[in-house]
């Protein structure tokens, strides 16, 4: 059996001049195709081309002046690996699995539509590993169950990804069974046409949905609450409807003459129309200076730290997905605030906060009154606000304040996008404190003060107590509130130099993907390596419903996070030419995303080094068949 294959491949050239002292290997390119997050490496077959060898798709040649030229052909097909980085256990005695030891690892897919063709399907694009070493799936998560409980995993998955393939098993004998039960992006058929009114869908193709979900077809979206076999049709059929949810209006919907219309399956919120787990939850690797880490993600203010969670100290706070950071936010609407619960007298010899901020005006009281609203800290303690005036932030200690509104350094802060505030403090060489704040990256300003460290024995020491984010006061006349939204709120127990702070909004812009979806297991999910009425292989014989793992190696088995490239494919095309049935081919990957970089090394003494010049990049379609 052989598919028909469209692909993207790329042709790399350049134009470059090695010298003689240097070896074969001293210029390495490399290509990424999601901005640099992954990148594939090409320097293997530079280094074989200038040694003469063979190298499909590949030429050398001379050029004027001692250049040659390099021109390199390949195919880029990754292999995303997503992986679990954290995961929750929730008692649920109805749909919960029952007690025992469970291994998970996921999968992920990069086609769009798995299951919509329904015989010998020729252009199911997915990757796969060849062998029980080189399995397509994450690393493996134990997680114990003591009573019946659902599991919610936390999923980091690559750019590339339009699905995730959710594997669960036990130890059988020394041998982790790990079985197929979730394909996030499946696409099932509908078998006949349905009214507006109509009460059950029936299912063209053989593979059940999950029991409960929703999908969608053309326009309108559908919450079922049962997928079960009807003996009679020998159909699946999804029953207890709810007809357009999600702001769409119930419909007709008509199969095409000689065609089925495509039943998607749209458990979540992201991706294009709910395939995917939306990245909603943070589990960065943490600095280990953290002492209260909240980025609000989880709409709920989570100390990821894991110290102390804050709570709401009075009035009331939302959260907003829709302006953010990344992914959620507190938004603070001028009457309520939160308490941190984390006393900072643990860190008053030194210390940092970092937040983001997005002001968005003054309450009534607070401006009728005079008062310039809290940011955060308390009366008596460490506190920062932002001037009614200036709009700009500024911070003090009790009764001292320690800059001014109108300090010419000090950016006002922005009502349209975010700012960042760092402010970190010290014990300075005559024991008192000193204090560094920046806005935007911009003066990190110096403050040296008379307040003495902090000292149990002295009441005038230096003890910034226990914050509050967002105010102290929300009584009439006297509201301390403010009025925006914060994220991802730090506190560290060392004072944060200026390129620290600059290190973590880079961090922060430049890694969205140490965010995660939620997916969640119970038994609501069936397993389709038993599932009766099952016949998964005759319509994805691509995707693998099962691996046996053994436990005392299942540490090692499947892959770390990340997108793993080659380019077989250029090879079956210069030979030939056909895929063999079984092959694992992906969807080809977004040219705009492609990043190129070279490695070059010279030679010990620093007095030779290669040089390269007309680099040019050529992406092109091309097919096999």
């Amino acid at each position: 059996m052989a598919f028909n294959v469209f692909f993207k491949k790329g042709r790399l050239i350049w134009d470059e001049q090695i010298p003689a002292a240097l070896g074969n290997d001293c210029l390495s390119p490399a290509i990424s195709f999601d901005r640099g997050y992954s990148w594939m490496d090409l320097g293997d077959l530079a280094t074989k081309l200038r040694n003469n060898e063979q190298v499909y798709g590949g030429n050398i040649s001379s050029k004027d002046n001692g250049f040659k030229q390099v021109d390199i052909s390949f195919g880029f097909t990754p292999m995303c690996i997503p992986s679990i980085d954290d995961y929750e256990v929730e008692a649920d005695p109805t749909n919960g699995l029952d007690p025992g030891t469970y291994y998970f690892a996921v999968g992920c897919l990069n086609h769009d539509s798995p299951g919509m063709l329904s015989i010998n399907p020729e252009n199911n694009y997915y990757v796969t590993g060849d062998s029980v070493n080189e399995q397509p799936i994450s690393r493996l998560i134990p997680i114990d169950i003591t009573t019946k409980s659902k599991v919610k995993l936390y999923v980091n998955y690559p750019p590339f990804t339009r699905g995730l393939c959710i594997y669960c098993g036990k130890d059988n004998g020394g041998v982790i069974n790990l079985e197929l039960y979730l394909v996030t992006n499946f696409v099932q058929l509908l078998d006949s046409n349905i009214t507006a009114g109509s009460t059950n869908i029936v299912l063209a193709n053989k593979y059940p949905l999950p029991k409960t979900g929703i999908v969608k077809i053309e326009n309108e979206y559908i919450r079922y609450s049962d997928c079960s076999w009807n003996s009679t049709l020998n159909k699946w059929e999804l029953t207890g409807l709810t007809r357009g949810i999600l702001n769409t209006s119930p419909a007709s919907h008509t199969n095409p003459s000689g065609g089925n219309l495509p039943v998607y399956l749209a458990l979540y919120d992201g991706g294009i129309y709910g395939e995917l787990p939306s990245r909603v939850y943070s589990r960065p690797e943490l600095d280990p200076d953290l002492v209260q880490y909240i980025n609000f993600d989880k709409q709920q203010p989570i100390d990821l730290v894991g110290v102390s969670n804050p709570a709401i100290a009075a009035g009331v706070v939302s959260y907003s997905s829709s302006w953010k950071v990344l992914s959620t936010a507190l938004n603070l609407s001028g009457n309520g605030f939160l308490t941190l619960g984390y006393d900072l007298a643990a860190v008053a010899d030194e210390g940092s906060i970092h937040f983001y901020i997005s002001f968005n005006g003054f309450n009534s009281d607070s401006s009728s009154a005079g008062i310039d609203p809290y940011i955060f800290g308390s009366v008596n303690g460490l506190w920062m606000k932002i001037g009614r005036i200036t709009n700009k932030p500024y911070f003090g200690y009790g009764n001292i304040q320690l800059t001014s509104p109108e300090d010419f350094r000090i950016p006002s802060l922005s009502k349209n996008n975010y700012d960042r505030i760092g402010l970190t403090w010290r014990v300075g060489q005559n024991n008192s404190m000193i204090f560094n704040f920046t806005a935007n990256g911009y003066s990190f300003i110096t403050i040296e003060t008379d307040i003495p460290k902090y000292s149990s024995d002295n009441p005038d020491s230096f003890n910034p107590g226990v914050p509050f984010i967002g105010g102290t006061s929300i009584n009439p006349g006297n509201n301390t509130c403010f009025v925006g939204y914060i994220d991802d709120w730090r506190i560290y127990k060392r004072a944060l130099s200026y390129d620290d702070i600059q290190s973590i909004h880079t961090y922060m812009m430049s890694y969205p993907n140490v965010y995660c979806g939620l997916v969640t297991v119970d038994t609501n999910l069936y397993n389709y390596n038993t599932t009766t009425n099952t016949t998964l292989e005759n319509y994805e014989p691509l995707i693998d419903k099962s691996f046996s793992i053994p436990v005392a190696t299942y540490t090692s088995a499947g892959y770390d996070l990340g997108v793993y490239y080659d380019h077989w494919i250029i090879k079956k095309l210069l030979t030939s030419s056909d895929v063999a049935g079984g092959e694992r081919i992906i969807f080809p990957v977004d040219p705009e995303t492609i990043k190129i970089r070279f490695n070059m090394k010279g030679d010990s003494a620093g007095e030779f080094t290669p040089i390269l010049k007309n680099i040019s990049l050529i992406i092109s379609e091309d097919s096999l068949g």
